[in-house]
């Protein structure tokens, strides 16, 4: 029997979203994904569980989840749900603009891509809040102003940075005068869908202690640690930054498939242009997050901020290779080449704070143990709780913290996040080195775990 074609786009996305369940992560994948963890459990933004804004969106389709998985299982299934989600916004989107053909592509496309398939599978809200963009996009060229408004309402929810999407949603119903007369179902909807999280998060949290929360995380993000343009200036390396996360880390993490795509995309612009109308509509999607992303963002350490762009320009791709069959394959050839060991890596290979994690686990024994680490504490916290771990940046710390501890361990262990001064440095001596090539983020691919040795001499003064 002949399935209709609506059906295999139905099966394409459902077999799209078991692979990445398959490839699913077995760790959390480092601070933010404990947060969003511990969240599923207790929600609670003051302890960052998750960090500001909340995410309550995905906090909320994670815990209903939990009702009948484990904490990081019910975080990635909504991961991986959202992912089938995605392929068929995305069909709905190409079919209506280009055409099946390109609609296909497009979903295949993102079946392989890197970025995409890693996230699928990981405890993080990227992919949800794509997920509902994509779909509001889609009510938008289906004409449905007041589904695809509340859609970009519980975008929202799921992941405030995205707001420039929302407005870009706005300024396409305005730009076109067909689909102008929707705008009033639009922002009804839109406020519905804000409504739908903020009134029980409001509730839960409290309007006050909202306002306070926001005020320290924007003021840190801007002016501490958020990697935006305010404490990174640079715009060289932030332009380069931006490049390598869409390109390599988003569609193609090899040069020669990168560099076969681009001349598969090159043939599909020179024998089917884009018309006027479908750039002015990517250029007015694309640039207001593109350059919210490049200044406000961390790109230089987190590709994973580009997700959005990097599923318009699959949306992109699939409309230019699929002029010609042969193109469309060259295309998702070289994709999958490149972007699928990346998934299995993400699935095989813990993340390098997991594995400290589980070294230190193994190594306790009986002797009273602490670690000191930055980030990576956090996932030790979580994996191994029973173990004493502080956070802390510099070894000096670790002296004042050790000084003040009512019994001092017989084994100190330090990672290689501690900065140590030159006299310190003589008395860490190597446990083992720990590596994994950095996936969703550009964090450090390996962690050193050191013995610290605070006497100098391998005992403390009059011990045996």
């Amino acid at each position: 029997m002949r399935l209709p074609r609506g059906s295999l786009v139905g099966i394409a996305a459902v077999a799209i979203g078991c692979s990445r369940w398959a490839l699913r992560a077995r760790f959390p994948d480092g601070y933010d994904a404990v947060g969003f963890l511990l969240a599923v459990d207790e929600f609670d933004v003051a302890k960052f569980q998750p960090h500001f804004p909340g995410y309550p969106v995905y906090v909320a389709l994670s815990r209903l989840a939990h009702l009948a998985l484990a904490p990081l299982e019910s975080a990635v299934f909504v991961s991986a749900l959202a992912s089938a989600a995605t392929a068929i916004g995305l069909f709905s989107i190409a079919a209506r603009l280009s055409s099946r053909r390109a609609a296909w592509a497009a979903i295949a496309l993102y079946a392989v891509a890197p970025m995409p398939f890693v996230l699928g599978g990981a405890a993080l809200s990227d992919g949800t809040a794509a997920a509902i963009a994509v779909l509001a996009f889609a009510a938008l060229v289906e004409d449905s102003p007041a589904i695809g408004g509340a859609l970009m309402g519980l975008m929202l929810g799921a992941r405030a940075s995205y707001f420039p999407l929302a407005l870009s949603w706005i300024v396409l119903l305005w730009l076109f005068p067909e689909k102008r007369r929707g705008i009033v179902r639009a922002l009804c909807g839109g406020a519905a869908g804000t409504l739908a999280w903020a009134v029980p998060f409001v509730a839960v949290v409290g309007a006050r202690r909202i306002v306070e929360l926001g005020t320290v995380h924007l003021e840190g993000h801007f002016g501490q640690w958020g990697g935006s343009v305010a404490t990174r200036p640079e715009l060289l390396p932030r332009i380069h930054a931006f490049a390598r996360d869409l390109a390599w880390d988003g569609i193609a993490p090899q040069w020669a498939c990168l560099g076969a795509l681009a001349v598969a995309c090159g043939i599909g612009f020179w024998l089917a242009r884009p018309s006027g109308k479908g750039i002015k509509s990517a250029l007015v999607v694309i640039l207001p997050y593109g350059f919210w992303a490049l200044f406000g963002q961390n790109v230089a350490e987190q590709p994973r901020h580009l997700l959005p762009l990097v599923l318009f320009a699959l949306l992109g791709i699939g409309r230019l290779v699929s002029v010609r069959r042969g193109l469309a394959v060259v295309a998702i050839a070289a994709i999958a080449v490149a972007g699928l060991p990346r998934a299995i890596v993400h699935a095989r290979t813990p993340p390098v704070a997991a594995q400290v994690a589980r070294a230190v686990a193994a190594s306790t024994g009986r002797q009273p143990l602490a670690v000191f680490g930055g980030k990576s504490i956090r996932t030790l916290h979580f994996l191994a709780p029973a173990i004493s771990a502080f956070e802390r940046t510099w070894l000096s710390e670790v002296d004042v913290t050790l000084e003040r501890l009512d019994v001092l361990p017989r084994r100190i262990l330090v990672t290689s996040e501690v900065e140590a001064d030159r006299r310190r440095q003589a008395r860490l001596r190597t446990v083992g080195t720990f590596c994994r090539e950095p996936i969703i983020d550009e964090e450090p691919p390996c962690l050193t775990l050191f013995e610290y040795d605070l006497w100098g001499g391998g005992r403390p003064p009059g011990g045996d």
